[in-house]
């Protein structure tokens, strides 16, 4: 008897989008702005169910509803905005996920947000994270600009349309293809399909995260987006690492230049070999 496709009740797609776009952000002057009459953004305060402790949280801006082009057609998502002291802005494009969406459904939205350039997606997240910008300017140390985002997705769902266990969803879901965005008619390899599956964790009997590099899936019954605002924070160091990699290539071949133009000899001398 062939095994009925599981399918997602409650869940979203979250498309996170981050920039940089200064030194450092005053977060208490941030929440100011936002929080005053003039302001179009809604702050939302810090979620009180959360085992996640971070030093200096993000300030939580709510964008509101947004038409945006996903996977070829447009599409109505919830905009937020996650303002982080070391000069990020994490644009996060929430996609609803309508009920009784099978696993198989989702799989070429994935191959759409993971196996192709998505520019209309990072320049329209790219002009939310320019207004936020702009409109905490006061909070900004020394604003730039930079070309470079970081990018990840979290396939999150909360209920399916029937009780079932983690090691279920593990083991019967596609998520290997999933989490790939891998939409052929020919099934992955056993062993890619295992090391796309190696990190996986589970709390409770009933929940599962599955994480890879540049995606995730969470079953979270309660809820809860620990694991998404982790995710989210790596992605952000990670982008600050890239960051300053960048302004390091950048001031050497500066002064790189600036040698070959005075006629600079070496940096090593004969003395010094």
């Amino acid at each position: 008897m062939e095994t009925q496709p599981f399918r997602v009740q409650e869940g979203a797609v979250r498309i996170y989008r981050l920039f940089d776009v200064a030194d450092g952000i005053d977060l208490a002057r941030a929440e100011a702005l936002a929080a005053a009459t003039a302001s179009r953004f809604r702050l939302e305060r810090p979620r009180t169910h959360s085992a996640i402790e971070i030093p200096h949280p993000p300030v939580r801006l709510r964008l509101g509803p947004r038409t945006m082009p996903v996977a070829g057609e447009e599409r109505r998502v919830e905009v937020t905005a996650n303002v982080f002291d070391y000069g990020v802005v994490s644009v996060v494009l929430e996609l609803p996920i309508a009920p009784g969406t099978s696993m198989e459904e989702l799989v070429p939205l994935a191959v759409a947000l993971l196996d192709a350039p998505t520019p209309e997606i990072d320049a329209a997240a790219r002009r939310e994270a320019g207004e936020v910008a702009q409109a905490l300017r006061p909070a900004l140390e020394r604003p730039h600009t930079w070309d470079g985002l970081e990018t990840y997705t979290v396939f999150f769902t909360r209920a399916m349309d029937r009780p079932m266990t983690g090691r279920e969803i593990l083991e019967r879901a596609p998520l290997a293809r999933l989490l790939l965005g891998e939409g052929g008619a020919v099934a992955l390899a056993p062993d890619e399909r295992a090391d796309v599956l190696k990190h996986h964790f589970s709390y409770l009997e009933n929940d599962l995260t599955v994480v890879d590099w540049n995606s995730a899936f969470v079953h979270e019954p309660t809820g809860i987006g620990d694991v998404p605002d982790l995710l989210e924070l790596a992605t952000a160091h990670l982008l600050e690492l890239r960051y300053y990699d960048a302004l390091l290539d950048r001031e050497l071949r500066d002064i790189y230049e600036q040698l070959g133009r005075r006629g600079a000899p070496g940096l090593f001398t004969r003395r010094h070999t």
